[in-house]
């Protein structure tokens, strides 16, 4: 649980790094670099994505039940506290060290920015909410602090982590469940249940490997795109014969946007996803694979905004 550390401390004070460590290395119990907490050691290990294994790379964690001391960089509510306290209007305090997220306000900066940048003279046919500060300083910073918010999810074991110091709310009190608005690697499927179903749509983020860049693309060759990793395909609950998968992109029309990203970098992308519905094709050759019949669904955003694609360190 908590944020996954680099590095940690044994009972002799060494310092180790998580690639390096093995049990019995150093003279357990082990504890955060940056205070007193115990931690423990978790091993390299395999995931698979587009049916194919990679490597999640070690790291440290916190026990069942550990927190860190407050003031220690990897304590997460000092975190959240530090992007709410620069983010005035975005977030409300409500309890001691807890604090709430109003994705309707980050919904509806997206879809200003998004107008701004097709026209910036356009004003909303039906009127836009009035629930965010709406000065061109002021959206992008919005924006900024989601950002900042999933940068911190991303460095977290699970949702319950910031979900502790962190609520998030859409219109009106309307509670969201991290689950449904935080999708990992593994749950772009469920992603694109979550957009296919909801008549109101609240912004989600995904949580990927770029699998693919492709610049200067479409009849004027002016589009730009970044395909995630899709994952392994699954059983269709109604016929285990057919795979389902996902396919994920991000399209820009500034190649700027995604020159610093690679294949291979993890990343993490949130806005208005659009969610299409596959069709059942044949597999080409069925003696190879476990289904016969595969579904693409697809997932697609086009960000207001560079900052809405962020690289995870």
């Amino acid at each position: 649980m908590g944020i996954k550390m680099n590095t940690a401390l044994d009972s002799a004070g060494i310092e180790w790094t998580a690639e390096i460590y093995s049990k019995g290395k150093g003279t357990e119990p082990l504890r955060c670099s940056h205070c007193s907490v115990h931690v423990t050691h978790q091993n390299a290990h395999t995931r698979e994505r587009d049916d194919k294994p990679y490597l999640v790379s070690a790291y440290f964690r916190l026990l069942p039940g550990g927190h860190h001391a407050e003031g220690c960089k990897h304590a997460i509510n000092d975190k959240v506290k530090s992007i709410a306290n620069e983010s005035t209007g975005l977030f409300e305090s409500i309890r001691n060290g807890q604090y709430r997220l109003r994705l309707v306000m980050i919904r509806d900066a997206l879809s200003e920015l998004s107008k701004k940048a097709t026209n910036s003279d356009e004003k909303s046919a039906n009127g836009s909410s009035k629930t965010f500060e709406s000065s061109r300083g002021k959206l992008p910073a919005y924006i900024n602090s989601a950002k900042r918010v999933l940068q911190l999810r991303a460095l977290c074991d699970e949702d319950e982590e910031i979900a502790m110091y962190l609520e998030l709310i859409f219109e009106g009190n309307t509670t969201v469940p991290w689950s449904h608005f935080y999708f990992e690697t593994e749950r772009h499927l469920d992603a694109y249940r979550n957009a296919i179903r909801n008549t109101v749509q609240h912004p989600i983020a995904l949580h990927g490997t770029v699998k693919s860049k492709r610049i200067g693309i479409g009849k004027n060759q002016t589009s730009n795109v970044l395909n995630l990793t899709k994952n392994k395909y699954l059983a269709d609950a109604n016929d285990p014969e057919i795979g389902i998968g996902v396919e994920a992109s991000v399209w820009c029309e500034s190649a700027d946007w995604l020159a610093k990203l690679n294949t291979g970098d993890e990343v993490v992308v949130f806005g208005m996803w659009k969610a299409k519905a596959g069709e059942i094709l044949a597999s080409s050759k069925p003696e190879q694979y476990r289904f016969k019949s595969f579904i693409t669904h697809k997932l697609s955003l086009w960000p207001a905004l560079a900052t809405q694609i962020t690289r995870v360190s």
